[in-house]
């Protein structure tokens, strides 16, 4: 799992496996960013796409594990069709209510708290690109561009606050 981590020595190692692997063996490597992987490894796999789970599917799931319905809606955006994300968010409701709290602030006109991290600030609108994707598709464009802006290291406030006038009009 999470393959796209693996160091150059360990690189160097797999290929070796995956040249020469021992018989009656299958090999899965599992990654959500298959173009990081050396090239190398990549020529000697088969790629195997999973598609998404469907909202019916997920809301299916949460109500057997009893999620309220006031979380169910904020999870099952959050979790972008990946049953294992939304799992995951059942058990962490702070991280529900914060996130929760933290885009009803945002749509109204707050921006998140000042000294927010890169780290926190890309889960923020890796969030915020669900609530929008759901709530107003047109705007998901401007959540994804601010989010590479973020990436190559501009202001946090400034593109947020960019975002927040953006998503205002």
């Amino acid at each position: 799992d999470d393959c796209h981590l693996i160091q150059d020595v360990a690189a160097n190692s797999l290929l070796k496996v995956l040249e020469e692997p021992p018989a009656n063996t299958v090999i899965i490597l599992i990654t959500s960013s298959p173009r990081t992987l050396p090239q190398t490894i990549l020529s000697r796999c088969v790629s195997m796409y999973f598609g998404s789970f469907t909202e019916q599917e997920i809301r299916a799931e949460l109500k057997k594990k009893g999620v309220p319905e006031s979380s169910e809606n904020f999870i099952v955006s959050a979790s972008s069709g990946s049953l294992g994300r939304a799992i995951s968010l059942v058990g962490d409701s702070e991280f529900i209510e914060s996130h929760k709290n933290i885009i009803e602030d945002f749509v109204r006109g707050k921006l998140p708290e000042k000294r927010i991290d890169r780290k926190k600030t890309a889960e923020f609108l890796d969030i915020l690109a669900c609530f929008v994707r759901d709530k107003v598709p047109e705007k998901l464009e401007e959540v994804l561009l601010t989010k590479s802006y973020i990436r190559k290291n501009v202001n946090i406030e400034l593109a947020l606050e960019l975002l927040r006038i953006g998503m205002k009009e």
